[in-house]
This record gives structure tokens, sequence and C-alpha cells, in this order.
């Protein structure tokens, strides 16, 4: 869980969500590949919950590490070799300025992938789950006027994020000879075209 200004983001928190969420793309999947930045200091929160995902969700997760460029074409190369049904892009800044490359790499190895920012779906991704980042930037500004108006940071409470973002890419699902199922258009905050 990332902490900004009294804003906490449930970064890895919802890997469940985001594998279920996937799983309804690709219902039969049993090995899915998680694609995460061991740099990251929400790296160590996430490996409990991928266990649990893991077991209520009776799949096999495989866990593969980048933080530079390089690995993460390494990692792809690994990944599949093992033939993963899916894969689940971690949260990450890093990830985040190599949002092309990952979707790219997604694509080319016609892996249904999941991210958690809208922007990866928007650009082409299969589709993203994760904290609605305008709603978090408004609580920030929020934050930010009661600063200034004379609070105290830290009397101030942490709020959790409590609107998440469903962002489904029909033309990638198409390219993938995916269809895209109606509960997910139901969920879904956007579906673009």
């Amino acid at each position: 869980m990332a902490l900004v200004a009294g804003l906490a983001f449930l970064a890895t928190q919802i890997v469940a969500k985001r594998l279920e969420l996937l799983l309804a793309f690709v219902p039969k999947a049993n090995k899915i590949a998680i694609l995460v930045n061991p740099k990251n200091p929400d790296f160590g929160t996430m490996a409990p919950d991928v266990a649990l995902a893991e077991r209520s969700l009776k799949i096999v997760m495989q866990t593969y590490k980048a933080s530079t460029e390089g690995e993460i074409d390494e990692a792809f190369s690994q990944m599949i070799q093992q033939h993963p049904d899916g894969l689940l892009i971690g949260g990450d800044a890093f990830f985040n300025g190599m949002r092309r490359k990952l979707i790219a790499l997604s694509l080319r190895y016609s892996l249904p992938s999941i991210f958690h920012l809208r922007e990866f779906a928007t650009e082409g991704g299969l589709m993203s789950y994760g904290t609605s980042q305008t709603k978090a930037y408004q609580q920030a500004g929020v934050y930010v006027g009661r600063i200034l108006e004379g609070a105290k940071p830290a009397e101030l409470p942490i709020v959790q994020s409590t609107r998440f973002e469903l962002v489904i890419n029909r033309t990638t699902a198409n390219a993938l000879g995916l269809k895209v199922p109606d509960k997910l258009v139901a969920l879904a905050g956007e579906v673009v075209q």
C-alpha cells in the first residue's frame, strides 16, 4: 500500500480482484504470470496476497521480476517458455514509464494482461483495474488546501482509496481472439472501442 499526503493507495491489496477480472476473460486459465519490480517497497507486501489469491482461485502463479528495461525483456522471454494463460502487471512507477513496451510485449506474445492504471488499457492493453487516479489527486488537493489553511498534516486522517476503475479495450480483446464477457462490460467504467 502506497501512502502519499494522507492517501492510501491499495496497490497490492487488490491483486485478487485483478486476477478475478483476468480470469473472467480466460476462465479456463490455470497458470498466470505476475510481473513485479523487486525494488518497489510494496513488493514484499504483495507476496501474501498473491499466495492467498493462488489458493482461493485455484491457479498456479509464477512471479517474474524486472527493474530495468533489459530485465523486462528477459522476464518475458522466461515467461513465454512457461506458457502462462494470462499476465498481471504489478503496480509500479517504473512500469508506468515502460507502459508502451509492456503493452507491446503482451500483445506480441498474445498474453491477456491486466494492468493497474487506466492509461494502459486506453493505450492498447487488454484491461486495467485500479484506484481512480483522478479521485486520488482530487483528494490530495483537498489535503493540500487543508494544510495551507493551517491544519497539521499529522492530525489529518489517512484516507483509503474507495473508487476503483475497470477499463477494457475491446479492440485488444478482439486482436487476442477474446470475447469481452457481458459481466465485465457491466462493471467497466469504460470500454475502449
